[in-house]
């Protein structure tokens, strides 16, 4: 008995076209398997650099509800929760590029606080300030 070999089809996988000078793989219409491929190497590798540069960060989002010496409870934009973070002599405080401290911090103040899980307590590294709230932008 003989098997006839199968012919390929017009849409299987990479084939050099002949017109092409280069001789560069083409994707055909039909066959997406290795684009997709393709597109989630660089992908991961770009989920994976975010994650390391962060260094297990979290962002505490919202306005200043308090501030303490040692602490600032940040009020969440979206679901009005009242989130506590210890600050410390390490701690540094924002206002776009420049260094600033937090007497220059007000309630109502909008942050973006990159804070590490301590003990079970967020401790801030750094302190974002925003856009400040109506009643000190006379």
């Amino acid at each position: 008995m003989k098997y006839k070999k199968k012919k390929r089809s017009k849409t299987s996988s990479t084939v050099p076209q002949q017109s092409n000078p280069r001789n560069v793989f083409v994707v055909r219409k039909g066959n997406h398997l290795p684009v997709k491929r393709l597109l989630a190497a660089p992908l991961a590798l770009v989920l994976s650099v975010s994650a390391f540069a962060h260094n297990g960060m979290e962002h505490i989002m919202g306005a200043i509800a308090s501030i303490t010496p040692t602490s600032i409870a940040v009020k969440g934009m979206k679901d009005g929760k009242i989130t506590p973070v210890m600050t410390d002599s390490k701690t540094m405080y924002m206002r776009g590029k420049e260094m600033i401290t937090l007497k220059d911090i007000h309630p109502g103040d909008r942050v973006v606080i990159h804070a590490k899980k301590v003990d079970g307590k967020f401790l801030a590294a750094e302190v974002e300030v925003g856009g400040t709230s109506a009643a000190h932008s006379h």
